[in-house]
């Protein structure tokens, strides 16, 4: 976990992960970013070599309940 601006700033921060993922038997790279209360998951599947095309995502994250 990174702090964007100032330490404990949790409306500017992001997040970094992995996880493996069963169907399409790779790993998952994430980031969860969140600046000024506007958050955002970028997810790319994890390439076994810089040839192989690469499969990116980007999501907007709501608060939910």
């Amino acid at each position: 976990m990174t702090f964007l601006k100032q330490k404990d700033d949790f409306d500017n921060v992001m997040m970094q992960w992995m996880l493996p993922d069963a169907r399409v038997g790779r790993w998952l790279g994430l980031d969860y970013v969140k600046r000024n209360g506007k958050a955002i998951l970028n997810v790319e599947v994890v390439r076994k070599n810089m040839d192989e095309p690469r499969q990116f995502w980007t999501y907007d994250c709501k608060r939910v309940g």
